[in-house]
């Protein structure tokens, strides 16, 4: 029933998205963002602005920040555990590698290694579907609801994993100022690794789609609880420094 109540009103030109209840509740911390005006705003503000990007796959495929970096004079982090996705975003970022720094592995607690699902890269699936990569099985499992044989192409693939602050050491990286992270189901891990209390970098933007709903919401408390307001669209949630508004 509400897939079909959504439908009528999409039909009717009524974009309809869900919020966490950190979000309902808290009105005055919400936002109404375009990432295209925002962008802009931010790279006058911060001119030689530092990113990082944690789960880059192969730099293009579904990006949003990084085409940014090739307009604007920005520094950063690439941050991305397969090789053959690593080995491409190698690749596509050579006009820029004079500033990017392209690091192979995943972020977790420790340093070590883990095993990685994701799609056989030879298996016949668009595009977004191959670059799907998860610590949890279940992730992939979700796509079954599109594609029924899937779980016949889910392979295992053994990591390196580091801690964020090590990423960023290895980078020589002290502070950023714009954070993405795209781990499907890993994201509020990360987020907090990543130090914003201290670090408090001016925009976040982070993939909740893949997380609990407990955990969607805990991560939005999280970020209110630093300071940051948010806006909230269908995959995504993005957090803004308010000094950075208005």
């Amino acid at each position: 029933m509400k897939r079909i109540i959504k439908a009528i009103l999409n039909r009717f030109n009524y974009d309809v998205h869900c919020s966490p209840p950190a979000l309902i509740h808290s009105e005055k911390d919400r936002l109404k963002v375009d990432l295209g005006l925002l962008v802009p705003m931010l790279a006058a503000r911060i001119p030689q602005a530092i990113f990082v990007i944690v789960g880059a796959n192969d730099g293009a495929m579904g990006e949003e920040l990084l085409p940014w970096a090739f307009r604007y004079d920005w520094r950063g982090v690439l941050i991305e555990p397969q090789e053959d996705m690593y080995q491409q975003l190698v690749q596509n970022t050579v006009p820029i590698s004079d500033r990017v720094c392209c690091i192979r592995a995943a972020v977790d607690h420790e340093d070590g290694e883990r095993i990685l699902y994701r799609i056989k890269s030879d298996a016949e699936y668009p595009d977004w579907v191959k670059g799907i990569a998860s610590f949890d099985r279940e992730c992939l499992l979700k796509c079954k609801k599109w594609y029924k044989e899937i779980e016949k192409d889910i392979i295992e693939s053994v990591v390196p994993c580091m801690t964020f602050d090590r990423a960023l050491h290895q980078a020589g990286v002290s502070r950023y100022d714009i954070l993405q992270i795209d781990t499907e189901g890993y994201d509020f891990e990360i987020l907090k690794m990543a130090r914003i209390d201290t670090v408090r970098p001016a925009l976040i933007k982070y993939e909740y789609c893949h997380l609990s709903r407990t955990d969607w919401d805990k991560s939005v408390r999280y970020l209110i609880q630093h300071g940051y307001r948010i806006a909230n669209d269908w995959r995504d949630v993005i957090a803004l420094r308010p000094d950075l508004i208005g």
